[in-house]
């Protein structure tokens, strides 16, 4: 269940996120595919039918609206308050090694190998 609520989560997060960044582009494949309908939904002047813009107000219109936008991420970005901390007080003895070792009488030798005498050849190819 957590699983399932985690991945839809991230899968909204990332549908709008990606709607986001390219809204701009569907609104101006839109415009190009199908600009009847874009007038008719879009268009600010259809009292003054002798501007003919057809929608090209709108166009420009959202295209400010993303430069806007940008402009302000850009400032938001430089007025963000970085606080660094850094602890300088290093306690003097913590890093010091005791002076006398006592010597370890636990240690036993498990390290052994095999010495063969005689090299055996690798298997010759069958053909």
């Amino acid at each position: 269940m957590k699983v399932t609520l985690n991945y839809s989560l991230l899968y909204i997060f990332l549908m709008a996120t990606l709607f986001h960044s390219v809204r701009f582009t569907f609104l101006v494949s839109f415009y190009t595919l199908n600009n009847e309908s874009f007038t008719e939904l879009f268009c600010e002047n259809k009292d003054k039918p002798e501007l003919e813009c057809n929608g090209k107000c709108s166009i420009t219109k959202a295209g400010k609206d993303l430069n806007q936008e940008k402009d302000n991420q850009a400032l938001n970005s430089f007025q963000k308050e970085i606080t660094l901390y850094v602890n300088f007080l290093v306690s003097e003895n913590s890093f010091d090694l005791p002076e006398t070792c006592l010597p370890n009488f636990q240690y036993l030798n498990f390290y052994s190998f095999l010495f063969a005498e005689q090299i055996t050849p690798p298997p010759m190819g069958i053909s």
